[in-house]
Parts: C-alpha cells; sequence; structure tokens
C-alpha cells in the first residue's frame, strides 16, 4: 500500500498544473502497473519474498487481494479520461500505446474473472494464467509510450518504471524457472495406505531439503509435470520427508497411482511458516487431510511438558491417517489424542473441546489445519469462551480463492428477508 500511494508526492502538485481528473486517472494506472508488479514479483516464489511478504501462503492471499485493487484501479482509469493534450502530440506511437493499455485492459479483466470465479476448471485457470504477465507488459509498454505530465526521466517517471522492470523480469523468472526448474529429484522410498489418504516417504537424490515439520512442498511427476502443494507429515532426521496424500480429485487420484516405490517424483520448497507456538495448553484441531502437520509436530514433542491436546475430526476411526502413529506418541509425550467421529457425534464443536482441555483459554494458543467453515466456526466459539484472536494460528492453504461473492450474496438475501419480515 505505501509503494502504491508514494507517487501521490508527484501527482498531487501535477493535479494543480493540469487536468486533475487526467492525473488522478493517471496515478490510478500508475498505483495498479506499481501493485501489479509487486504480484508479479510474489509469484517468482523465491526465498527472499516471505521476508517481504511473510510465509508463501498469506503471501498467495495478498498476491489475490492486490490483484484484484489493481483491476479496480485499471477499471477507473478507464473510465476517468486521462488524455493530457497539452503534454504532447498524438503520435504513431503515442496510438500504439492506448491500443496496448486496451489489450491490457481487457485482458487482465477477463483473468481476473477467472481467477476469482472459483468454479472455473483448474486446468483452465492455470493455463490462462500464464498470460498474466504478458498483459502486464503490454500495460507497461502502454505506461512507456502514452503522454504523461512528466518524462520517464523525472522521479515518478523512474520510479513507476523501475516497478515495471521488476514486473516484467519477475514474469520472466517465472516462465523461465518454470519450463527448465520443475524441482529436486527425490526417490519414492515407500507408498502405504493410512486411513483414506496414501503416506508416501520420499529420499532426496542428492544433498537433503533443509524442511522444518509444519511446511508444505510442490511435488510433480513426469507424467503429472504441474506441481501441486502437499504438507509434510513427517520430517526424519536422515533426511526422508513423508507426504500424506488424500484423493481429492483428478489430480490426487492420478498422482496416487503413480507414486510407487522407486519412481521419481520432483520436489519444489520448502514453504511455509505453520508452527508450533507456545501456550498453556497447546490445542490443535485437525479436519480430515489437515492432521499432516499435526503428525510432524507431534514427533517433535520429547522436551514438551505440555499438555498438548489434539482433537482430531473425521468422518469414522477407518478414515484417519496415522491414527495407530499418533495413538503410539500419545502413550510416551504429553499429547493428548482425542479422536472426533462426526458420523457419530456430529460436528466438533468449542464445548466438545472445552469437556477435554478445559474452559481457561486465556494463555492457551490454538492450532487449526482444516476447512474454512469449521475455522470460522470454531474461532468464533473460542473468542466467546475468551480466547484472544492472536492466539488462534492456522495455515490459509488455499493458493486459488474467490472473493466471497457467496458470502455477500447470502449476507444480501438475509438482510432483504430481514427488511421484508420487518414490512409484513
Amino acid at each position: 500500500m505505501i509503494a502504491v500511494c508514494i507517487p501521490l508526492i508527484w501527482f498531487v502538485p501535477l493535479a494543480g498544473q493540469h487536468d486533475s481528473g487526467a492525473v488522478l486517472s493517471q496515478f490510478l494506472a500508475s498505483g495498479a502497473l506499481i501493485a501489479m508488479a509487486i504480484s508479479m514479483v510474489i509469484s517468482t516464489r523465491l526465498p527472499g519474498t516471505s521476508l517481504l511478504f511473510g510465509p508463501l501462503d498469506r503471501a498467495y492471499v495478498l498476491h489475490k487481494w492486490i490483484g484484484v485493487g489493481a483491476m479496480a484501479g485499471l477499471l477507473l482509469h478507464d473510465v476517468i479520461d486521462a488524455d493530457l493534450e497539452e503534454t504532447g502530440e498524438e503520435t504513431i506511437l503515442v496510438q500504439l500505446g492506448e491500443t496496448l493499455g486496451e489489450f491490457s485492459l481487457y485482458g487482465l479483466l477477463i483473468l481476473v474473472l477467472l481467477s476469482i470465479a472459483t468454479f472455473t476448471p483448474y486446468k483452465l485457470w492455470k493455463w490462462t494464467h500464464r498470460f498474466m504477465g504478458a498483459f502486464f507488459v503490454a500495460g507497461a509498454l502502454h505506461y512507456l509510450l502514452i503522454r504523461k505530465p512528466f518524462d520517464l526521466t523525472d522521479s515518478p517517471g523512474v520510479y513507476v518504471g523501475l516497478f515495471c522492470v521488476a514486473g516484467v523480469a519477475a514474469y520472466a523468472y517465472a516462465t523461465v524457472s518454470g519450463l527448465f526448474k520443475r524441482g529436486r529429484p527425490f526417490t519414492v522410498v515407500s507408498a502405504e495406505k493410512s486411513g483414506d489418504a496414501l503416506a508416501v516417504v520420499l529420499k532426496a537424490n542428492g544433498r537433503n531439503m533443509n524442511a522444518k515439520a509444519g511446511q508444505f512442498a510442490f511435488l510433480s511427476v513426469d507424467q503429472l509435470p504441474e506441481p501441486h502443494p502437499f504438507t509434510l507429515s513427517k520430517v526424519s532426521a536422515n533426511g526422508e520427508m513423508r507426504f500424506t496424500i488424500k484423493s481429492l480429485g483428478d489430480y490426487t487420484h492420478a498422482l496416487q497411482s503413480l507414486v510407487k516405490p522407486g519412481a521419481t517424483v520432483r520436489v519444489k520448497g520448502p514453504y511455509g511458516g505453520f508452527t508450533r507456538r507456545p501456550g498453556t495448553p497447546e490445542i490443535w484441531i485437525a479436519a480430515g487431510v489437515g492432521i499432516t502437520p499435526f503428525v510432524a509436530w507431534a514427533h517433535q514433542l520429547e522436551n514438551t511438558k505440555g499438555p498438548v491436546h489434539l482433537f482430531y475430526s473425521v468422518r469414522h476411526q477407518s478414515n484417519a491417517s496415522h491414527l495407530d502413529e499418533l495413538t503410539e506418541i500419545s502413550n510416551s509425550s504429553a499429547l493428548q489424542l482425542h479422536l472426533h467421529e462426526t458420523g457419530n457425534s456430529g460436528r466438533l464443536s468449542i464445548d466438545t473441546i472445552k469437556a477435554a482441555a478445559g474452559d481457561d483459554f486465556s494463555s492457551a494458543s490454538v492450532s487449526f489445519c482444516g476447512p474454512v467453515e469449521m475455522r470460522d466456526s470454531l474461532l468464533k466459539g473460542f473468542k466467546k469462551a475468551g480466547l484472544k484472536s492472536h492466539r488462534f494460528h492456522y495455515e490459509m492453504f488455499e493458493l486459488r480463492s474467490g472473493v466471497g461473492f457467496r458470502k455477500m450474496l447470502a449476507w444480501g438475501f438475509r438482510r432483504f428477508e430481514e427488511y421484508r419480515s420487518a414490512k409484513a
């Protein structure tokens, strides 16, 4: 936000020297270019980006909202006339710049709509998303060629221009690395059924990957070259890593049939910062395959005095992955395992958690991995029970998500029904 607003230092004085509406429009376009450039840098997944934008799961949420904000700025730029005739003649290059601007605007609009419409098939979204950078390049060229109330060598020109260069460089890097850097090769040591998921143990073909419990990585195989994220369920001292993969769609179903012992898997990562937080007690809540980070954490409880309560929500006990493993750990550590079968007991509630872990959450630390609806419901219950929001930790493991259209529609419908009831 600061980077987007800095150009106001130059644009505010310019508004008093030129048509203020046109200057505003050009500021909106410049801010959108800066925002998109930042979004491009985030998409590179370079190690240093986590220092600026946080762990990858949260960086991708930021990436999404930056894109939505930039698109809003571009639409306003298109509505508000940005032409400044007094700044120069309308040459062929200026006309080319205007054409590139329209091309960029409508291309980005289509791609952003496809991105926030989560019903768009993943393969179509992923394929079209690759063109986002090309439309950004067109927008950067539009900025370079159009008439502006300053020269490219002036402070605002250099500032916005540097972001354009950074965005183009990030796009080039992401494109090249996607073609040639598919990840480090690992060999499948074992692949065993665990509940309704498959536990896959990998060993590096070269040097080991410096992964931590709670992190995730992108996996791919030759037959399925498009990498997908999976959380580590165990990090061994000998460098072996285990991923627990549940069949949730076409990709994961196909992947399960391909990761046989001896097969090669490409791994990119590790990413994420979902780590244990101190608290008395520690409360871990997992739903389904969301158990994976907690299994990895459970293997590192040797010096923990506890208590550590793990609430594992599954439909039936037969669906629970790593249950025997967790039971064994709980017999010799501070871990207290609470298996919750929703098929018999309904949804896991705050009352169930209170009954097992007590109702004093003033110094507790709660970590959650599971569906968003369940997370929101439990967070609301914990807040009512006295837990501070900053003590409720979770990973935003939705690398592709919408902007809440359904919630907004539901909210609007409820308000309409309340209005109708009040009028009746």
